[in-house]
């Protein structure tokens, strides 16, 4: 099994850093920053992200647009003259591991669902939570998507989440902490 806790460790697969959240590291050293929040985040170099791009088969051009960035900025990073955004080492390192998954499955020998594909492929309207909901349902009762789920937990630690960005990382955490405060105050106030 992968194990991929710390920081600057590669996944084996993708040779991409494995990424955890932001550890506080105070540096007693130096005054004033006793407690200060410090990322022990490992930068790639400009020859692991042209690696990783080419591995997902990735353009410049394409990195560039699933970034939402200029093919400057790519080849800038890929030169060494800018170092990347944590966001899109983060990006490259998820994309990854979602490779290393998918290869590891296609090598496995287990069947794709095909009722799943179905469900997918018949599901092109309607509200994506209500599209969302049936598909995990599905999941969670299929005996060929459970054994996938389990060969993969077997052999790779959880998935982070995808990066988001910035403004949608912040909605999602008041869309989360206005439903803890909602359940909160419904226990308070049932019998």
């Amino acid at each position: 099994m992968v194990q991929c806790t710390v920081r600057g460790i590669r996944a084996p697969a993708s040779g991409l850093p494995c990424v955890s959240p932001p550890v506080r590291q105070p540096d007693p050293g130096r005054p004033g920053e006793a407690g200060v929040t410090r990322s022990s985040f490992v930068s790639v170099t400009p020859e692991e992200l042209l690696a990783g791009r080419q591995r997902l088969g990735l353009s410049p051009e394409a990195l560039a647009a699933e970034l939402n960035l200029t093919p400057g900025v790519v080849l800038a990073w890929e030169s060494g003259r800018i170092r990347p955004s944590r966001r899109a080492e983060r990006w490259l390192s998820w994309r990854g591991a979602m490779l290393d998954r998918d290869a590891a499955l296609a090598a496995s020998g287990l069947p794709e669902c095909g009722a799943l594909r179905e469900i997918v492929a018949g599901m092109q309207t309607g509200p994506r939570t209500q599209r969302g909901e049936v598909v995990l349902a599905h999941m969670s009762t299929c005996e060929t998507c459970l054994a996938r789920k389990r060969f993969l937990a077997e052999r790779f630690p959880p998935l982070p989440p995808p990066p988001l960005p910035p403004l949608l990382v912040a909605l999602v955490w008041a869309h989360r902490t206005a439903e803890r405060a909602w359940r909160w105050l419904r226990g308070q106030r049932s019998p």
